[in-house]
């Protein structure tokens, strides 16, 4: 049986990582501009903090939960 709390969790985990994804390219593409740069980097720098977290409320609910699927 799936676990509808931990593919809503997968779902947000990957919605997050994408932009964070995103933001690293645009970050990469903004090399030379140092204040379009510095505002790139903050950005990149919070969607890191928020991937952690999403990845986090996962494994957490994986393990209080007993969920097996795989990230």
């Amino acid at each position: 049986m799936e676990c509808a709390t931990a593919q809503l969790l997968l779902v947000n985990y990957s919605v997050v990582a994408m932009e964070y994804f995103g933001a690293a390219d645009d970050l990469a593409n903004l090399v030379g501009s140092h204040s379009k740069f510095k505002v790139a980097q903050q950005h990149a720098q919070q969607l890191h903090a928020k991937c952690r977290e999403a990845l986090s409320a996962l494994e957490e609910h994986r393990l209080q939960h007993g969920c097996n699927m795989a990230i």
